[in-house]
């Protein structure tokens, strides 16, 4: 179990979406962090490239992160604006 306490602040992400497909993954800072895609969307993928989670054929992905405190800090702010309208 993770405990989260006010003095402790989260990890930022920011996923990027094009098409329905991951562009980039976007973090504020260089924290050491995996990302996993798994995408269930599997047209177009040979069955090599597939594998199997919780009994759903998945095409799985590593991308790091990008780095970029602007487009992360911009995304957050414009996301608690709109919650706040």
């Amino acid at each position: 179990m993770i405990i989260i306490t006010n003095n402790v602040q989260p990890i930022r992400l920011v996923v990027e979406l094009d098409g329905g497909l991951v562009r980039r993954i976007v973090s504020e800072n260089d924290i050491p962090i995996e990302v996993i895609v798994a995408d269930y969307d599997v047209e177009g993928h040979s069955t090599d490239e597939l594998t199997t989670i919780s009994g759903h054929d998945v095409y799985i992905h590593s991308d790091p992160p990008v780095i970029d405190q602007v487009t992360v800090k911009e995304a957050f702010q414009r996301h608690a604006a709109q919650e706040n309208n």
